[in-house]
């Protein structure tokens, strides 16, 4: 064995000086920067004990002084070599990901962002994912950056390198400059010259605006929903109401059974036809509400709980009534749904679990009936069909289902401040318009109006969507945008649509929803800044909110 030692180190020998002949680099693993030795021409001396040093030498046929101690290593030359490494202190890295930042701030308190935002990054360097007692990671500690090798900075101890050194300034006397400038006074004329008047600008009018096709595009032919589109509309609905032969056997039966003031069929048709047509906005404005603000993915159907929850908003449901429990409200629901011909143009359109406008008219009659007609407190339909609008609905329904859309219209949206800022991002406008006329669910191709599926989508990538402005708002935003269809069977690919200036329409809403108040109107309601609005504001929604379920409860 000792022959074989003697062996050893001279193969080592060897195998050093053929090392610089063939340089050598062997990473350790896991693989890292710093952890690869590297066998060159330059000799590095030095006597630090800890330093990390990679011994060599090559393995001699026959020799057993290493067997079991270290493995064999077969070396780019052909050479197979034992390999000793001393670690010393060295310390594995710690790969430390970039801190995701927070996501894009939507309301004001959290643009001034009041809280420090959190970081995962100390918990993941204290505790490495799949650590477990008794295993105690490292907590590396950063080294401090060298010292410079002179001092750039007038200090008190120059020749002394010390950190307490570096920075210590040396207080000079403040030395000042004083510099003397002549000044010379210039003297301008000026010379008045006659300027002809420019022709006077024609005044603005929407037939030369942005909202220009709109006139041509809707059922209106107009800028605005119109008295004659709105009768065209009711009448149609009615039509196709009375179209059907239970519920108009439902409106013979109840004046049949009117003793006090006996009619004729046409007669009470014709009356219950006029007290509908007197309240078609407040009842049609309900009927888009209830249907945008569904559990439904189809704001165009209003489904039963959005129904169940227009009855409770305007008190209709009476647990002690004989006729208008909430069990016999949900027969209402699906009486009127019923589609007797599956076939039909009706029932390609119609969802079989929710009301359209035409069914919507049908259960108010019903429910009327059953509210206050049947002898209750009249046996007159038409009169039961009024109480029931008067009394009930337009005097509860929320405000936001009483929204006329032409009010807006004339009161924020046609002027030419409006219609210049959209002319200027005209080209922009279109393109994000043509960007999001997707293509049906079932395949095809695009559609050249743009559908509610885009215009949420596009909600979602503008990142419209918070706590002011949510989903529900965007879908109301959509509706209201519209122009009225007269035919919601015949037309309903109009009517599930929006063209460019209905767009441009719902842009302008989802901006008056979002807008900030002016400085003067903060301090007319009392406010010093607007955080301070925006903070109230937020309370008092919490606040409504909470009294909202107790209510519920």
């Amino acid at each position: 064995d000792g022959n074989a030692a003697a062996a050893a180190t001279a193969a080592a020998a060897a195998a050093t000086k053929d090392a610089a002949k063939l340089p050598l680099k062997v990473a350790i693993g896991p693989q890292r920067a710093r952890q690869v030795m590297s066998f060159e021409e330059r000799v590095m001396v030095s006597d630090d004990p800890n330093r990390p040093s990679l011994t060599v030498f090559e393995h001699v046929e026959g020799s057993r002084v290493c067997d079991g101690l270290f493995p064999v290593y077969q070396l780019p030359n052909g050479k197979q070599a034992y390999m000793y490494y001393r670690g010393g202190d060295l310390l594995d890295e710690v790969a430390v990901d970039m801190v995701a930042p927070p996501p894009r701030p939507s309301t004001v308190p959290a643009a001034l962002q009041q809280t420090m935002p959190l970081a995962d990054v100390l918990n993941l360097i204290s505790k490495p994912p799949g650590s477990a007692p008794p295993f105690i990671p490292y907590k590396p500690v950063p080294y401090l950056v060298p010292l410079p090798p002179r001092h750039t900075l007038p200090v008190k101890r120059p020749a002394s390198r010390t950190p307490a050194d570096f920075g210590d300034l040396r207080e000079d006397n403040l030395q000042l400059v004083l510099v003397a400038k002549k000044i010379v006074k210039t003297q301008q004329s000026t010379r008045v010259e006659a300027v002809e008047a420019a022709a006077e600008r024609e005044p603005w009018s929407l037939p030369m605006s942005i909202f220009k096709p709109r006139a041509k595009e809707c059922d209106a032919k107009a800028f605005f929903d119109t008295d004659a589109s709105e009768d065209r509309m009711f009448e149609r609905d009615w039509a196709r109401a009375i179209a059907k032969e239970k519920f108009l056997g439902m409106l013979c039966r109840e004046n049949k059974s009117c003793k006090s003031s006996p009619k004729e069929d046409q007669e009470m048709l014709a009356e219950t036809y006029a007290v509908l047509k007197q309240y078609y906005k407040q009842w049609y404005a309900a009927f888009m509400f209830y249907a945008g603000t569904g559990s439904g993915s189809d704001p165009y159907h209003m489904p039963l709980n959005s129904f169940t929850q227009f009855l409770d908003d305007c008190c209709i449901a009476d647990s002690e009534s004989q006729f208008i429990k909430r069990s016999d409200c949900d027969t209402i629901f699906i009486v009127c749904n019923f589609q007797p011909d599956k076939k039909s143009a009706e029932a390609a359109v119609n969802l079989e679990n929710a009301l359209m406008r035409y069914e919507f008219l049908e259960a108010l009659c019903r429910a009327g009936l059953a509210k206050y007609g049947k002898g209750i407190a009249t046996d007159d339909v038409a009169t039961a069909v009024r109480m029931l609008l008067e009394e009930n609905v337009v005097p509860n329904l929320p405000p936001a289902a009483a929204v006329v859309s032409n009010k807006f219209r004339e009161e924020r949206l046609y002027n030419e401040e409006v219609d210049l800022l959209y002319k200027r991002h005209a080209v922009m406008l279109k393109a994000i318009y043509s960007r999001y006329r997707l293509k049906p669910a079932g395949g095809g191709l695009r559609t050249k109006v743009m559908r509610l599926e885009g215009w949420s989508m596009l909600m979602h990538d503008a990142r419209m969507i918070d706590p002011q402005f949510t989903l529900q708002d965007g879908v109301l935003a959509f509706l209201w945008s519209r122009m009225m269809t007269i035919d919601e069977i015949k037309d309903y690919h109009k009517y599930t649509s929006f063209t460019f200036v209905d767009f441009l329409e719902a842009l302008a809403r989802l901006a008056d929803t979002k807008s900030l108040p002016l400085e003067l109107e903060l301090e007319a309601a009392g406010y010093n800044n607007i955080l301070e609005w925006a903070i109230d504001k937020e309370r008092m929604e919490g606040m409504a909110a909470t009294l909202g379920d107790k209510a519920a409860d």
